[in-house]
């Protein structure tokens, strides 16, 4: 599923370079995401806090990177907090993954890898609306608590 390999020394090279703004636009790809989410977590301990912390390390990677934090570009808190949501269950369900690089393995071989995931709860005619980007939103079709139901299990997006 995985066209990039992570070692210890790649994902220690993007936390760096991602707390310091400092991912150029070819390495911010979804799979970075994914890396950073699962870090987060495992550094701030749940997703409130690793969605504080990371809220404004997004922000300043976008600007850095030429981007925009308005109502209608960059920044989008509710996948945000979504695809922190979903990577904790996915660490869950992986009781194993105890080190960086196999949270990182258990998380793009899962469901997280389609970048289309969130477009199987949420519309997307509620993640366009601004005040979806701009703060939590519940996705509307289906809820959060569907996602200890589906991640697992394989799907077509």
């Amino acid at each position: 599923m995985s066209d990039q390999h992570w070692d210890s020394d790649s994902i220690a090279a993007l936390v760096r370079d991602f707390d310091e703004a400092n991912v150029s636009k070819s390495r911010w790809t979804h799979q970075a995401h994914l890396v950073m989410a699962q870090d987060y977590l495992a550094r701030y301990g749940d997703v409130e806090a690793a969605l504080t912390a990371m809220r404004p390390r997004i922000k300043a990677l976008n600007l850095s990177l030429g981007g925009e934090n308005t109502a209608n570009a960059g920044y989008h808190d509710s996948v945000t907090k979504f695809m922190l949501i979903a990577t904790e269950h996915v660490l869950k369900g992986s009781g194993d993954a105890k080190t960086p690089t196999a949270r990182v393995a258990a998380t793009i071989n899962s469901e997280l890898i389609s970048a289309k995931f969130p477009l199987y709860f949420y519309s997307f005619n509620l993640l366009a609306d601004p005040k979806c980007r701009a703060g939590w939103v519940e996705p509307d079709l289906r809820p959060t608590r569907d996602l200890s139901r589906i991640i697992g299990v394989h799907f077509r997006i």
